[in-house]
């Protein structure tokens, strides 16, 4: 399986949670996401010019902003069949988000600079290990045989 043929595998089952999905499809579709986020940067960098590395809201990056939103669906429901296809609930995919949010919003707010540093260097180092977590369940192999979110995409042929 090539990137794109996995990224359009991928985004074509973009609102589909139940099932399974195989080792080869996500890391392939996170590989050609990848590659389309770097492409939309480029593409910023030379539309928009420079930019900032300073996080506030203007809109710098607008074409890397809706290459994101068009992926994030996409690449929720394809780790979510992914975590599914190694035999575990679908949301644990979604762990590294939960962490996340409250993290940067700490960030954002400025929680950071009122001497709080050391409590964020604690929660970003929690997530951290929860995307280490997440990324080792993700490269499990497939459960052998069906179980119950479906049977296994390399016997079914998909």
């Amino acid at each position: 399986m090539t990137p794109l043929v996995a990224l359009r595998s991928s985004l074509a089952r973009w609102r589909t949670f139940a099932g399974r999905s195989r080792r080869s499809e996500f890391w392939w579709s996170v590989l050609a996401a990848l590659w389309v986020v770097v492409a939309a940067l480029g593409l910023d960098q030379l539309l928009f010019g420079g930019g900032t590395t300073r996080i506030d809201w203007s809109p710098r990056f607008p074409v890397t902003g809706l290459a994101l939103l068009a992926l994030a669906c996409p690449l929720m429901a394809l780790g979510w069949r992914r975590m599914q296809d190694t035999g575990r609930p679908g949301w644990l995919a979604l762990m590294p988000l939960a962490v996340g949010v409250p993290v940067n919003a700490a960030l954002l707010s400025g929680w950071v600079q009122t001497g709080r540093g050391v409590a964020y260097m604690m929660l970003t180092v929690i997530e951290l290990a929860v995307l280490a977590v997440t990324i080792l369940l993700l490269a499990r192999p497939s459960a052998p045989g069906a179980n119950r979110y479906g049977p296994n995409p390399k016997e079914v042929g998909v």
